[in-house]
């Protein structure tokens, strides 16, 4: 008597909730990349999403790019380093 009821509501609350695992998944939408850039190194032309990236993806670039990073990081702590002799040569 009530096992006609009971599936019933059991089809009307899960009937979504089934349908959800047979259904198969929409496809994602992927960001594509608006911006066409000069490589700074080789002058290649390639998409990027922002103007943060100024290098192509090429090895050699990255490489290029890393290495004149890394010479200004050091110039930098070297001024800092003579600075800091200077003020201890004039504390004297």
């Amino acid at each position: 008597m009530y096992t006609k009821k009971l599936r019933f509501l059991a089809n009307l609350l899960f009937k979504q909730y089934y349908l959800r695992f047979l259904t198969p998944p929409k496809p994602k939408r992927t960001r594509t990349p608006k911006r066409w850039l000069r490589c700074a190194h080789c002058g290649f032309h390639f998409s990027a999403f922002t103007h943060r990236q100024i290098v192509c993806k090429s090895e050699g670039c990255i490489k290029a790019r890393r290495k004149l990073l890394y010479d200004a990081r050091q110039e930098r702590k070297d001024k800092a380093e003579y600075a800091k002799y200077l003020d201890e040569r004039k504390g004297r």
